[in-house]
């Protein structure tokens, strides 16, 4: 039988993935998932009159899951993504309560407003128009940031001390 080169030994059979190789690329879109969940549960804190720090926490702790169940283990770049997720859930769950408050202003349903421009023209226009509103809310923006990033830090903290140790 004579030698067949480099296709000796090999199926027809198309190539297989191999989930057990770290893949930072699908842990960051799994950790994705986080965000949505962290909006969500931002907006229903800041109608229930609390601050966002749980919601950060959940979305570290949702985030890091997430990324670890996509890539396989937790890395330095995990732990960096999963700043980031927080850090953007954060910020589009301050944006989405001002939304809210903006719909439940123009009455109804919020859920109701939630395709629609309204809100956001009413948004823009008090940002435009109404400079007491602009620097309370600037000053809600930072608190906000303040409490999330104090409701996230001991989740952050330790991924990167896991992260640290498996270099």
């Amino acid at each position: 039988m004579p030698d067949e080169g480099p296709l000796k030994n090999q199926s027809s059979a198309a190539p297989r993935l191999d989930l057990s190789l770290p893949s930072p690329g699908r842990g960051a879109l799994l950790a994705l998932l986080a965000i949505p969940v962290g909006v969500a549960l931002s907006m229903a804190l800041w109608s229930a009159g609390w601050m966002s720090s749980l919601s950060a926490f959940v979305a570290a702790a949702l985030a890091a899951k997430l990324y670890a169940l996509g890539a396989g283990r937790v890395t330095i770049v995990g732990a960096v993504v999963v700043s980031v997720v927080c850090a953007v859930t954060v910020v589009f769950g301050f944006v989405g309560a001002i939304w809210l408050e903006a719909a439940q202003a123009l009455g109804g349903n919020a859920m109701g407003w939630a395709l629609k421009a309204d809100p956001w023209r009413l948004m823009a226009y008090t940002y435009t128009h109404d400079s007491g509103f602009y620097d309370s809310v600037f000053k809600a923006f930072w608190m906000s940031l303040l409490f999330g990033a104090l409701g996230c830090f001991f989740t952050l903290r330790r991924l990167f001390q896991v992260a640290r140790g498996m270099r």
